[in-house]
């Protein structure tokens, strides 16, 4: 048998959460078939799915010396086996692509298992691929679309985004939810001449996925969105012509495979998305949604007893989004609520945070009071800004991988329910839809650290935009 046809005749295994760990496994068959060698395929995926904090950026397990290879500087595959190994490879999204495009790491430990038989379960537990940390520098930028409705916390998700080196801001869509439609919009137009990115702002849905009005929220993020702030009367920056959906699409099918949604209000925009272009869905390297409870930790609903607001807002779309064919992390209260921005924190970035330190602390102010009233806590949840934490460092969420579904209507309309992988159920309306992640803990103060060290001490404050 060839060796094109012998050393790749299995199928590639991908563990199918993208923004969760940048992890690729190939499994193998040698020249003489399965049984001469090489784990099965259904071990490596299970040896994947063990380890929930996996941050090893690609491995590949190399059909000739049964081992963990590297590469960012030589690519021994293509050059061995050309054009054959580059269809077979598989990038973090579960999509095809060239062996190049792929970074690998080989653990010292692994070079010293010569042609021993892998075993993968084994290999996985001595922590070869598990909690492995990238080096500085090889992990690429990742492009995103920021999908929201500013807001409080949206305007300081925005600024950590904006901030960080690890990601790139294409394009900023919003949509009803914390406000109505032209008041978010003028927000984000508002936010981007504050902190001078580049990225376009489309004006997305202003209504329900059923034409119903959103429910606007002043009591929680103050007249007008931003805290009670006041904002200059004219907007420098433009909206782009394109609705907030076209737009998504059209940086879709320019990036294939590049870019991850990152969606902090109400799920309009994608449900559109979906309805436009269900293809485009399958283009997109991954979803981060800020929504959801399923009751982890004991943090439910916090719009009716079992509902979050940006689901409860659009309970049909975020159903359409958790069911759709591409990959969701939701990143909803079971994780959201246990992370506190205290007063003394809040405080702390107005202090040492310079500029942006100054603005998240005014632009809190007002949400700061609504937490104490309503739950007598000194301080603010971090919502948003876990989910921008999630797609830079997954390694601080811990996931539950299962079918979710959102209950449309009645009493409990805009509740979120996991069908956990493993669960043993009679068949019901989570059959036949795809396996989604679900954060049900999170490292807080590797969370907050990330954060403040963003302004204090951290990135470098950029300077302030020139007027156009």
């Amino acid at each position: 048998m060839a060796v094109e046809e012998a050393e790749f005749a299995a199928t590639a295994v991908s563990w199918r959460n993208p923004d969760h760990a940048d992890v690729v496994a190939h499994s193998y068959r040698h020249r003489h078939g399965e049984a001469a060698g090489g784990p099965a395929l259904e071990d490596i995926e299970r040896a994947l799915l063990a380890q929930p904090r996996i941050t090893v950026p690609t491995i590949v397990l190399d059909p000739v010396e049964d081992g963990v290879h590297p590469m960012p500087e030589v690519d021994p595959w293509s050059t061995r086996f050309g054009k054959v190994y580059e269809r077979r490879c598989i990038d973090r999204a579960g999509h095809f692509c060239r062996a190049s495009d792929l970074m690998l790491s080989r653990p010292r430990s692994a070079t010293s298992r010569g042609r021993r038989r892998l075993d993968p379960l084994a290999f996985a537990q001595d922590g070869v691929f598990a909690r492995s940390t990238p080096q500085a520098g090889t992990r690429a930028m990742r492009k995103v679309i920021l999908d929201t409705d500013p807001g409080v916390d949206d305007a300081m998700a925005l600024r950590f985004l904006t901030r960080r080196p690890e990601l790139e801001l294409v394009g900023l869509t919003t949509v009803h939810g914390n406000a109505d439609i032209d008041t978010v919009t003028r927000n984000a137009l508002h936010l981007k001449d504050r902190f001078g990115f580049a990225a376009p702002v489309a004006q997305g849905s202003g209504v329900t996925l059923l034409n119903r009005l959103g429910q606007p929220a002043p009591q929680v993020h103050g007249e007008g969105g931003l805290g009670g702030l006041v904002l200059p009367e004219r907007c420098q920056a433009v909206p782009d012509g394109r609705r907030a959906h076209r737009m998504m699409i059209d940086l879709i099918r320019d990036h294939p495979h590049e870019i991850t949604l990152i969606a902090v209000g109400p799920l309009t925009n994608l449900a559109r998305l979906l309805d436009k272009d269900p293809e485009a869905a399958r283009l997109v390297a991954g979803v981060v949604v800020m929504g959801g409870a399923f009751g982890t930790h004991g943090h439910t609903g916090n719009v009716t007893p079992v509902a979050e607001a940006n689901v409860a807002n659009d309970p049909e779309a975020a159903d359409a989004v958790l069911t759709g064919p591409w990959p969701v992390t939701v990143i909803g209260l079971d994780v959201t609520q246990q992370a506190v921005m205290d007063g003394a924190y809040l405080d702390r970035l107005r202090d040492e945070g310079g500029t942006d330190g100054r603005f998240l602390h005014a632009v809190s102010y007002a949400y700061r009071g609504f937490h104490q009233r309503s739950r007598r806590l000194d301080g603010i949840f971090a919502h948003d800004i876990l989910a921008v934490a999630y797609a830079m460092r997954p390694e601080l969420f811990t996931l539950r991988r299962g079918p979710i579904r959102v209950v449309c209507g009645g009493l409990a309309a805009g509740q979120t329910i996991q069908r956990p992988d493993g669960a043993a159920f009679p068949p019901g309306a989570w059959d036949a839809h795809p396996a989604q992640s679900v954060a049900v803990d999170v490292d807080v103060e590797g969370v907050l650290a990330l954060f403040a060290g963003t302004f204090i001490g951290g990135q470098p404050e950029p300077e302030p935009p020139v007027s156009r």
